[in-house]
């Protein structure tokens, strides 16, 4: 697997990855004024390489391992069923196929988020509605 030249990579405010092979075992990240500053860390292995997760404190490091162990899963599973593919086409495959369901469970809660709306819209009218029958009735009743 090829080895990137970079001590760190930002992907989030509050996750840094810094693979261990490097020299320079500090980890860092930096914040959106650019002050580097050290982190907390988790050290998790995906498909066979050890990767060091410099995590900020309000992340949980068990919630880390599972993502980590879901990505080596995925790719540890197209790498069986396609032995002749390179380690970087396992990774490009792996990335694929989560940013795939990433894409399909979003487009389903926007769905989903739709439908609520509008069955909350629906409710509402209807609230509206048998209230104002009521208000009628009623009114009808104390005209009599």
């Amino acid at each position: 697997m090829e080895n990137e030249n970079n001590n760190y990579m930002n992907t989030t405010e509050d996750i840094v990855y810094q693979n261990t092979d490097d020299k320079n075992n500090n980890l860092l990240s930096e914040t959106e004024s650019n002050v580097v500053e050290k982190q907390d860390s988790v050290t998790v292995n995906i498909f066979n390489q050890k990767i060091c997760l410099g995590v900020d404190s309000s992340i949980d490091a068990s919630y880390l391992e599972n993502i980590a162990n879901y990505i080596d899963c995925t790719a540890t599973s197209i790498k069986t069923k396609s032995p002749h593919y390179t380690d970087k086409t396992v990774l490009i495959l792996t990335a694929l196929n989560i940013a795939d369901m990433l894409h399909r469970k979003d487009s389903e809660y926007k769905e989903n988020g739709e439908y609520i709306e509008s069955a909350i819209e629906l409710l509402y009218n209807k609230t509206i509605s048998i209230i104002e029958m009521i208000d009628d009735k009623n009114s009808s009743q104390l005209n009599r």
